[in-house]
């Protein structure tokens, strides 16, 4: 299948190491100028990293989100789809970073070997990773991790169509 080796990876290495420093710094303002999403669904708080092909972001799932009241009640854990779809805005933050206009329209078209690894409680910090496996003028795949400190939380392979 494809992509096999690039997932058995995500699991074990950073896409950007936790060391690596900022290299610049763009808020919620800035999100919106490259992603459609809107409060209360723009799931990025913040980018700090940009280069060769990566990216990092950061997201505080806040305890009050209205999720954790059905998912699950007296155990919240947040939702993993709702993991991936942090990915895929940091995707469409990295598609526009590394070609402004290539991330205009852009919509999911699959996801590939999404694995969840830990749950997420209210109030984490996550740091999300996202890289650029191969884009071109129709179609792009992004690799993406999410991390709360040193523990891998979940990783996907996604696939967006550029319209």
């Amino acid at each position: 299948m494809e992509h096999d080796d690039t997932a058995r990876a995500l699991r074990r290495e950073r896409i950007v190491a936790a060391d690596v420093p900022s290299s610049l710094a763009l808020g919620e303002q800035q999100i919106d100028a490259m992603i459609p999403h809107r409060p209360p669904f723009r799931l990025l708080d913040r980018v700090d990293h940009h280069r060769g092909g990566a990216i990092r972001g950061h997201r505080t799932v806040r305890a009050d989100d209205p999720v954790f009241e059905g998912h699950f009640p007296g155990d919240p854990v947040y939702p993993g789809v709702l993991l991936l779809e942090m990915l895929g805005q940091l995707g469409l933050c990295l598609l526009h970073l590394s070609d402004a206009g290539l991330a205009t329209g852009a919509r999911l078209l699959k996801i590939h070997h999404a694995v969840f690894l830990a749950p997420v409680s209210p109030g984490t910090t996550l740091t999300l990773e996202a890289r650029s496996l191969e884009a071109d003028v129709i179609a792009a795949s992004i690799a993406g991790q999410v991390w709360h400190g040193e523990v891998l939380c979940a990783v996907a392979i996604l696939e967006v169509y550029l319209a």
